[in-house]
């Protein structure tokens, strides 16, 4: 039985109104409050997690494309940095971490301090 409002299937009830739930979206099994649950629509904490994940990960790509823009500008006016600001730095590299080095999936770009 899927509970209304959720993408959980209730695959067990246990002790104190603790249930098993399996998700229909990614399958996962995880324990919830099913009263919760049924009031509330919670969603999959899997689920929820990924979301948050690719939302941050969106959010860091915005900040990084702000800080690369910054520093175009600083570089062009001569602008000097603020103490405390956040900047991006994709000239210089750092003693054994060279920038455009692969780490992985990953290509070293700048630092950001």
């Amino acid at each position: 039985m899927i509970i209304d409002g959720t993408t959980l299937e209730l695959l067990e009830k246990a002790h104190d109104d603790k249930c098993i739930c399996q998700c229909t979206v990614c399958g996962t099994k995880d324990v919830y409050n099913l009263r919760y649950l049924q009031t509330n629509g919670q969603e999959c904490k899997t689920c929820k997690e990924f979301k948050k994940a690719l939302n941050d990960s969106d959010d860091t790509k915005k900040e990084v494309d702000k800080l690369l823009k910054q520093e175009r500008d600083r570089l062009i006016k001569g602008e000097i940095l603020a103490p405390g600001n956040k900047y991006i730095d994709t000239r210089n590299s750092l003693k054994g971490l060279p920038l455009n080095k692969e780490f992985g999936d990953y290509i070293l770009i700048g630092y950001i301090g």
